[in-house]
């Protein structure tokens, strides 16, 4: 049988102007519920007001070129492959209307389809890219029931069809693809494994267009709308691949001055929290309130690189470009993130919780271990907001992993950066949980100097084997610095007490006067914050202890001689061991807090009123003049400023 598509080149279908001719007149019967006219043996019918030939028609066709591979004869076969698998731009492509027809054909043939010679067939329909041809709905509605079909009556086309509709993920619209997989994932419960794979293996590239990357991840994450089975891995997948930006264009970002990064347009001027990108070493008596002193960490630590797919960025545009995508995707996630976690939390709903826990896995497989992300953590940041139990859960995780001798070192530091940052600038915690946290860790700080501060100096070795009490320390300073007005007891206390919660004002000066010289060891920037806001509110008093640091003078034991005992013999056997070698010098901690300022502007417009921007508590610490005495801290803290900005050189 001649291909319908040859027969209507060559003239011989029959146009609605000859519908009256004699030869129509006795092919004309009743019309089919369908709209076209009833195929007559052999004859060609047309469809009255298209002029199209009828989908009876292509039935035959189909139908002959199938019957034809059942007597060997694969020329029809091969006929009908060539007219579908046609590029969409090729002259003699068929039509929408054409290809309409010839699917409808192969989706009552199905059955027959299940040959290996109709393997080249079933390809050539699969991968058609409809985004190509501009598709009618019709042919749009008729090629996702045949891929439906398809895989209902030959499961072993899943995997295929599956591939093609996850690559179409970059689409902007792909709401077909999504009703094709619903469907096949309800017929094929068992398929999450295998779609995990896919997706992975179809994420563009980042070097891609922002469009498409988005397109990707927004279609991603809709697959866990009705394949819950997928949540963990399509989140894992999407910030995995957001921190491989992330730390990419943070080694960029350190390296730019502030001048190159408003000549490349990516600063505001009237933004000053957004505008201190270089770690927070310029804390200077006169510098302005609204300029975050605590912004970011040291700018020289080295970054975990992905070799493989490194981006290469030489100039300040093409960081501009790279922040806008990142932009484009956080703030996307954020989005995301925000439409099912911010009706409240008398909303919060077992599939609430669900994607909650996720987003905490994921957390601490992708955000916790990596090293200085900038970006991506604030999907948390904004999730954790969502209730009172979400910031709670957040917070004891981070908290256990913190004061857990079990945990690695850095893991544990890395975990109090983000409970310094979070109480920081999470504007939706309470007071309650905030002294809770404060409570949590000044308790585990006494109880290591009890322990430990004999170490100081009865066991060789580096500083840096105290890293986790230098950094629950610095987060402590930090949280002080924003929380002060919180920390303060809600009454009056009696004469002679402390005002603070946890009596800190006793707890900081007692610990900045141990062994351990925390005002040493952890961030200068911090320290030089610290002792300003710390002394400005009689909370606890630092100048002298930082002069005598600065001038490298060996402060005597400022504790009773009794306290000059050696470490137990058993522990210092173990650390002799631990210690030998060559140490690695430790002089400060990182200067790194996870939820400074966000640079991308479209996201942090997104997180709204949930985050502390540093003029909301920033005081006027320079009309302190100490009340007249330069001697009681004025001159040290000057020197202070200068000693501060050398030591990140």
């Amino acid at each position: 049988m001649e291909s319908p598509v040859a027969l209507e080149s060559r003239g011989l279908s029959l146009k609605r102007k000859r519908v009256d001719s004699p030869q129509v007149m006795a092919l004309k019967k009743p019309r089919d519920e369908g709209g076209v006219l009833p195929q007559d043996d052999g004859k060609l019918t047309t469809c009255p007001e298209t002029g199209d030939l009828s989908a009876g028609v292509y039935k035959a066709f189909v139908k002959n070129a199938l019957d034809e591979v059942e007597k060997q004869n694969y020329s029809p076969l091969g006929k009908l492959t060539d007219q579908i698998t046609k590029k969409a731009d090729s002259p003699d492509a068929l039509s929408n209307d054409q290809l309409t027809h010839m699917i409808q054909a192969l989706s009552i043939e199905i059955s027959r389809l299940d040959s290996p010679r109709c393997s080249k067939l079933i390809n050539g329909v699969v991968r058609l890219h409809l985004e190509k041809r501009q598709p009618s709905q019709a042919l749009t509605d008729t090629y996702y029931r045949f891929l439906a079909v398809l895989v209902s009556a030959v499961p072993r086309w899943w995997s295929d069809v599956a591939t093609q509709l996850v690559a179409d993920f970059t689409l902007d619209d792909a709401s077909a693809q999504h009703s094709a997989l619903r469907y096949m994932i309800s017929i094929t419960p068992t398929s999450a494994t295998l779609l995990q794979g896919m997706l992975l293996d179809a994420f563009p590239n980042k070097m891609d267009t922002t469009a498409r990357l988005c397109n990707f991840i927004r279609n991603a994450l809709i697959t866990t709308e009705y394949c819950p089975a997928l949540r963990n891995a399509v989140w894992g997948m999407v910030v995995e691949k957001s921190v491989q930006i992330d730390v990419e264009l943070q080694d960029e970002l350190d390296e730019m001055d502030e001048e190159e990064l408003f000549d490349a347009g990516l600063l505001d001027a009237e933004d000053p929290e957004v505008v201190d990108l270089d770690d927070a070493t310029d804390i200077k008596e006169g510098e302005e309130d609204g300029n975050d002193g605590l912004a970011l960490g040291d700018s020289d630590d080295e970054l975990d690189d992905d070799d493989d797919d490194h981006i290469e960025v030489n100039d300040a545009s093409s960081v501009g470009e790279l922040l806008a995508k990142l932009d484009g995707i956080v703030s996307l996630l954020l989005m995301h993130v925000g439409g099912k976690f911010n009706d409240g939390p008398e909303e919060i709903t077992t599939e609430t919780v669900s994607m909650y826990a996720s987003l905490i896995n994921v957390f601490k497989t992708y955000l916790l271990p990596t090293h200085r992300t900038r970006f991506v953590q604030y999907i948390v940041f904004q999730a954790s907001q969502a209730c009172p139990e979400f910031m709670d859960a957040f917070l004891a995780s981070l908290i256990e992993i913190t004061l857990s001798s079990g945990e690695g070192m850095d893991k544990r530091s890395k975990a109090m950066q983000y409970i310094a940052s979070y109480i920081a600038r999470a504007k939706h915690l309470s007071k309650a949980q905030i002294v809770f946290v404060v409570s949590m860790l000044t308790g585990w700080i006494d109880r290591y100097v009890s322990e430990r501060e004999a170490e100081v100096n009865g066991v060789p070795g580096s500083m840096e084997r105290f890293k986790t009490f230098y950094s629950v320390v610095q987060g402590l300073m930090y949280i002080f610095c924003f929380r002060n007005e919180m920390l303060r007891l809600d009454s009056d206390a009696p004469e002679g007490d402390s005002v603070w919660e946890c009596k800190l004002d006793k707890f900081f000066q007692r610990i900045i006067m141990t062994k351990f010289n925390p005002l040493q060891y952890c961030n200068h920037s911090v320290v030089a914050m610290f002792a300003k806001i710390a002394h400005h509110h009689d909370a606890a008093y630092c100048f002298t202890i930082i002069d005598e640091n600065k001038r490298g003078i060996v402060r005597k034991d400022l504790h009773d001689k009794k306290d000059k005992t050696m470490a137990p013999r058993a522990f210092m056997e173990g650390a002799a061991t631990l210690f030998d070698g060559p140490q690695k010098e430790f002089t400060q901690l990182e200067g790194y807090f996870p939820f400074d300022p966000l640079l991308l502007k479209r996201s942090r417009s997104v997180l709204g009123d949930l985050y502390i921007e540093w003029s909301e508590v920033a005081e006027d610490l320079d009309s302190d003049s100490e009340d007249g005495d330069e001697s009681d801290g004025g001159d040290h803290e000057d020197d202070m400023e200068e000693d501060v900005e050398d030591d990140d050189e």
